[in-house]
C-alpha cells in the first residue's frame, strides 16, 4: 500500500478557507493531521497559517522537532510545569489548569464551554477570571461548535462573553462555510484543510495498493477466513492492503469497495490482516493498481459505505 500527499492541493484549501471566512487559518493537525502526516502538512502550510493546533504534547513535541516554530495550540493535555519551547501554548480549560498557567508565567489560551460540555471553563467561571486574566499573556480565547443547530446560540454566548476583551478569538472549526457570521480572529480547520467538508475543496490524499495475484475462482467456493462461498465463476484478484492498513473488517451485511483501472468492484470473503480478495473484471491484471481513495471513490463515499463519518 502506497499514500501520497499533494500539498499542493493544501494550499489551495487554505486560499479557498481564507476566501470563504475572509479570516486566518488555525491548521489543525493533530492525529498526524488526520492520518496525513503531521509534519509533512505543518511544513507544506507553515508560511501561510497563523498558527497549529494539535491534541497533545506528544504532538506538539513531534512537530518541534521537526523544525515547527509558529505557535502550536495545544488543545487537550494539562500543562506538568516542565520546560517547553515557547511557542507551545498549552490550554486552560478548568479553574485548576488556569490556575496553573497563570502561575507558570507561560502565554497560555482558554477555552469556555459554550454548550459541548467536554471542556472548557464555564460561562460563568470565564466571566470571573476575565476581571483578573493579564490578556497580554493570553494567545486566544475559544470554544467549539457542536451541531449546526447550535451554531446561533453558541455564537451568541461566545461574542458576549468575550466582546471587548483585548485578545484573539476563535470559535468555527471546518464549518467556515457559514458566511453569514463573523469569523473572528481565527477558522480553525482540520477537515477542510483536507479537502472535505465544504464545497470547492480538494482532497489531498490518494490512497492506492497493488494486484497480487489473479485467479479463477468457481460458483461454490470459499473465499477467505470464515465461510464465503461466491455464488457464480468469477476472477478473483489478492490486493495487497488489509485491516492492518486500516482497511476495516467487514460486519454482517456490510459491503466493501475499491477502484479498480476506473471500475468499481467488490471486496469478497473478510478483510485479512494485509490482504483481501476482490472481484475483477477479465481486464484485470497482476501489478494493476487500486484505489482505496483517489478520485472516483473518496473519503466521502467510503463513510457512507462503512457507515461512519469522513472524519473516522
Amino acid at each position: 500500500m502506497e499514500m501520497e500527499i499533494d500539498t499542493k492541493a493544501l494550499l489551495y484549501n487554505i486560499d479557498q478557507i481564507e476566501k470563504e471566512s475572509k479570516t486566518s487559518v488555525c491548521a489543525v493537525v493533530k492525529c498526524n493531521a488526520y492520518g496525513h502526516g503531521d509534519l509533512l502538512c505543518a511544513r507544506a502550510v507553515c508560511n501561510r497559517v497563523g498558527f497549529f493546533a494539535v491534541a497533545d504534547t506528544a504532538e506538539a513535541l513531534r512537530l518541534a522537532s521537526g523544525g515547527i516554530t509558529r505557535d502550536i495550540l495545544i488543545l487537550s493535555d494539562n500543562y506538568d510545569g516542565r520546560k517547553y519551547p515557547p511557542n507551545f501554548i498549552f490550554t486552560a480549560y478548568d479553574r485548576r489548569s488556569l490556575k496553573n498557567l497563570m502561575n507558570s508565567g507561560r502565554r497560555f489560551a482558554v477555552k469556555t464551554d459554550t454548550g459541548m460540555n467536554r471542556l472548557g471553563l464555564s460561562c460563568r467561571e470565564f466571566a470571573q477570571a476575565a476581571e483578573f486574566m493579564d490578556f497580554s499573556n493570553i494567545h486566544s480565547v475559544y470554544s467549539h461548535i457542536y451541531d449546526s443547530s447550535s451554531i446561533e446560540s453558541q455564537y451568541s454566548v461566545f461574542v458576549a462573553l468575550t466582546s471587548g476583551l483585548p485578545v484573539k478569538k476563535h470559535l468555527f472549526a471546518s464549518n467556515f462555510s457559514l458566511s453569514n457570521y463573523d469569523h473572528l480572529d481565527y477558522v480553525r480547520c482540520g477537515l477542510a484543510l483536507y479537502g472535505y467538508g465544504a464545497e470547492n475543496l480538494k482532497p489531498v490524499m490518494k490512497v492506492r495498493a497493488a494486484v497480487l495475484r489473479i485467479h479463477r475462482v468457481n460458483a461454490g467456493e470459499n473465499i477467505g477466513y470464515g465461510i464465503n462461498l461466491v455464488n457464480e465463476n468469477c476472477n478473483v484478484a489478492t490486493v495487497n492492503v488489509g485491516y492492518g492498513d486500516g482497511f476495516r473488517r467487514k460486519k454482517a451485511g456490510e459491503k466493501r469497495s475499491v477502484i479498480i483501472s476506473g471500475e468499481k468492484c467488490e471486496v469478497l470473503g473478510q478483510i485479512c490482516m494485509d490482504m483481501m480478495m476482490v472481484k475483477v473484471p477479465d481486464r484485470i491484471l497482476p501489478g494493476d493498481k487500486v484505489d482505496i481513495i483517489g478520485e472516483l471513490f473518496n473519503a466521502d463515499d467510503i463513510a457512507e459505505e462503512w457507515g461512519t463519518n469522513t472524519y473516522d
